[in-house]
């Protein structure tokens, strides 16, 4: 997914201002729903983090849960019926847009972890990026699977 975010954003700012690239986080005065949670985190341990470590706690924060959800696939895919686990890639991109709209749309929302409201253009990319993580957890599951 972060390969993928990658390239989209090099194609962005090769189509469009970096200003444009950059609109959600200065909607959110520099912090994404992550770095937020990441502060939240400190903040209840007693410890204040400061910009630059708060990105860092922040993809920390959003890797643990891919990986977290990844996880939970994995544990639903062992207890589903054989010919799901034949679909995985189908599954995985079903997990993607489930997060895209559990997660992004609504969780962050609801916990007032977004800037208000971001253009199509940011719904978009959330999604893709979703679906193609969802992808990757359904292949790389098929292929942990197809080993045991």
């Amino acid at each position: 997914m972060t390969q993928f975010q990658n390239g989209w954003s090099k194609a962005a700012r090769a189509l469009a201002s970096k200003n444009d690239s950059n609109n959600q986080a200065s909607e959110q005065g520099g912090e994404d729903a992550t770095m937020k949670v990441a502060g939240a985190l400190a903040h209840l341990a007693g410890r204040q983090l400061s910009f630059q470590e708060k990105k860092r706690a922040g993809l920390a924060v959003h890797y643990a849960f891919g990986t977290l959800m990844g996880g939970v696939y994995g544990v639903v895919g062992e207890m589903s019926p054989r010919q799901v686990r034949r679909h995985a890639a189908l599954s995985g991109v079903g997990l993607g847009s489930t997060l895209f709209v559990g997660a992004d749309e609504i969780a962050v929302s609801k916990l007032g972890l977004s800037g208000g409201s971001a253009p199509l253009s940011s719904h978009i990319y959330g999604l893709v990026s979703h679906l193609v993580y969802g992808l990757a957890t359904g292949l790389v599951y098929a292929q942990i699977r197809g080993k045991l």
